[in-house]
């Protein structure tokens, strides 16, 4: 399974991370993967296809060549816990 979730900086909230975990289900052979980006000039949901790829691209790039961060559910949202709790 693979899913790509885009949000807004003020989206993500813990009642949409609670919505991301129902949805793996605690499924210990999953990984959660976030990768930040400038929002493009054009807005965060109108890339133009030429940008898509692009950007497509070079994730395949990135992960191939070992450039990801991997962690797990509990990782994640401990790290949400202590930068993000209001």
């Amino acid at each position: 399974m693979e899913t790509l979730i885009r949000v807004r900086p003020d989206e993500l909230k813990m009642d949409l991370l609670e919505k991301i975990k129902n949805l793996i289900q605690d499924n210990d052979s999953l990984e959660i993967i976030i990768h930040v980006k400038e929002k493009s000039s054009s807005g965060l949901y109108e890339e133009d296809p030429a940008e898509y790829f692009s950007q497509l691209n070079k994730s395949i790039r990135d992960k191939e060549e070992g450039r990801t961060v991997s962690f797990t559910m509990e990782t994640f949202e401990k790290y949400l816990k202590e930068n993000f709790s209001s």
